[in-house]
């Protein structure tokens, strides 16, 4: 990866606008208490964006009081097509996906989540450290442990993750035909495929308290839907996920001294 930082990178982010999408269904106690967090700890120039699935427990009245939220009723729809609903209502540069059962306790945490758009404009996806994902690299939290405090994968869960607007221009929007789950695997596959790259801030950490997840996903959340997922993934990339159908690969530069397990079509992209 070609690395250019310039001063004006870091200007260009802290003072860009954020659009923070939060869809949900049912979920009003974990979502009050994260519009809580992130108005307590967000410095960037935020909006907040609600995309409700239908709730019946006081979450549409709860949005209309709050003068902040910009609030999208959007009934029987996947996790997909509520993020999708939610960056088209949005009007920034850089998107901030949230399941609603996500804690926040460090200030700043939305310019330290966007701070490593400014390391490159080929970095397509950041994510904090975090618990109860399947991604490993997401579980690394910054111990001290002697590696980069920036590393790179091909693949997050979107539990808490940030988007640049570039990234969705060129490959466009989540994968919709994806009822609950692997709709973000693809969309990281896809934005690997493209040149772009994943990375996670290790400095940076939310607490998942997996209460809630992929709200919006829960009427649709069963071992049908997710069997049709994980097919799915298959047949559209031909190679499922499972880490018997990967490779492990050493990737060395000033930002990345970790090896880890990446799909064998996408290659071409780490060489």
């Amino acid at each position: 990866m070609n690395v250019n930082i310039k001063s004006e990178n870091f200007n260009e982010i802290y003072n860009a606008k954020v659009s923070m999408i939060i869809p949900t269904w049912d979920n009003l106690h974990y979502l009050v208490q994260l519009i809580k967090d992130i108005r307590e700890y967000s410095k960037s120039n935020y909006e907040i964006i609600i995309v409700d699935n239908g709730s019946t427990d006081g979450t549409a009245e709860y949005c209309a009081s709050q003068k902040d939220i910009k609030f999208i009723s959007c009934p029987n729809s996947s996790f997909s097509k509520a993020i999708n609903v939610g960056i088209k209502a949005a009007n920034s540069n850089y998107f901030i996906l949230m399941n609603t059962d996500i804690r926040i306790n460090d200030m700043g945490w939305d310019l330290q989540l966007i701070a490593p758009f400014s390391v490159s404009d080929k970095i397509g996806i950041t994510s904090p450290t975090t618990n109860g994902t399947y991604s490993p690299f997401q579980r690394m939290r910054n111990k001290e442990d002697g590696l980069p405090i920036m590393i790179f994968t091909d693949e997050v869960a979107f539990v808490c993750i940030a988007i640049r607007k570039e990234l969705i221009d060129r490959i466009g929007y989540l994968d919709e035909s994806y009822i609950s789950g692997c709709e973000d695997v693809d969309y990281c596959w896809r934005t690997i495929d493209a040149g772009y790259f994943i990375c996670v801030n290790r400095a940076l950490w939310v607490e998942h308290l997996q209460g809630g997840g992929n709200t919006t996903s829960k009427k649709f959340k069963n071992n049908s839907n997710i069997l049709s997922g994980r097919a799915k993934l298959k047949e559209k990339w031909g190679v499922d996920r499972s880490k018997e159908n990967c490779v492990r690969i050493p990737i060395r530069n000033t930002y990345v001294s970790i090896g880890y397990y990446i799909r064998p079509h996408m290659l071409d992209n780490y060489s």
